[in-house]
């Protein structure tokens, strides 16, 4: 059966049962790899639940230095479990921002903007969308990211990986500088929109995070932004540097919703 799906939340797997005792009007639940990583038969039954009651979408985190000397098959076989396990309407994957086991603070993953890197990273969308035998959704990384080697725009280099690759976009709003531009000028999030394909984008992100008492989503300039440029889309809140609680984070999604930020219904 179709689901519509406009407003959804991450989810942790601490929280499941809480979710699943009050069913707040949400329409989908993200899982994150990185905290669904275990699952054994008490997390199965948990996922047979959420997954009667909301639809899903998956998300994974890759580096795609382990992907060259084999390290991210395990991380490809387990995110396939878990679509097995949950039959997601959507699933996406974001590089890692630093390399496995690095411990440098600061430190970035050496992926420059050029023909070398689009050639490796497009293989390995390729072989993890044959390995899971469905499209995935590439996730944009950081604006300001960017290396002297780069040949060409972050923008312009997810787009090319989009048309080799035939994947999605997962655009995350947190990563393209917050604020409104001056009457006339474009902001960092336009110049991004208008270097991808628009209907290549089949997810929006965005993250709620704890401003003293209340709980603030500090792109949601860019939600109604990018929902204006784009039409409707569906939107996932997820947490930011705080572990907010679920009611809390599922109040923010609610919020943003109801005010009209929200992307509008369509189908998963």
């Amino acid at each position: 059966m179709d689901r519509v799906m406009r407003a959804g939340i991450e989810l942790d797997p601490t929280h499941a049962d809480e979710l699943l005792r009050s069913r707040p009007p949400i329409d989908f639940v993200e899982l994150s790899l990185d905290r669904w990583r275990r699952l054994g038969p008490s997390e199965q039954r948990l996922l047979a639940l959420v997954r009667h009651a909301y639809a899903v979408t998956c998300v994974a985190r890759v580096d795609p230095v382990g992907c060259a000397d084999g390290v991210e098959d395990i991380c490809t076989a387990n995110l396939r479990a878990l679509c097995l396990a949950v039959e997601p309407a959507d699933v996406s994957v974001r590089l890692a921002s630093v390399p496995r086991d690095c411990g440098v603070p600061g430190a970035a993953l050496p992926l420059p903007y050029d023909e070398a890197t689009l050639d490796s990273l497009s293989a390995m969308i390729c072989g993890i969308q044959d390995r899971l035998g469905r499209r995935v959704l590439l996730e944009n990384r950081p604006a300001q990211v960017q290396f002297k080697r780069s040949t060409m725009t972050g923008a312009v280099f997810l787009a090319a990986i989009a048309e080799r690759t035939g994947c999605g976009i997962r655009l995350d709003l947190d990563k393209a500088p917050v604020g409104e531009s001056s009457p006339g000028s474009a902001t960092a999030l336009d110049h991004l929109l208008s270097a991808l394909p628009p209907a290549a984008i089949a997810l929006l992100c965005l993250r709620a995070d704890r401003r003293g008492s209340s709980v603030a989503c500090p792109s949601h300039a860019n939600l109604a932004r990018a929902v204006a440029w784009l039409g409707p889309r569906p939107a996932v809140l997820a947490r930011g540097g705080d572990e907010l609680p679920c009611k809390s984070l599922v109040g923010a999604a609610l919020a943003c919703r109801a005010q009209g930020a929200m992307a509008l219904p369509v189908a998963a």
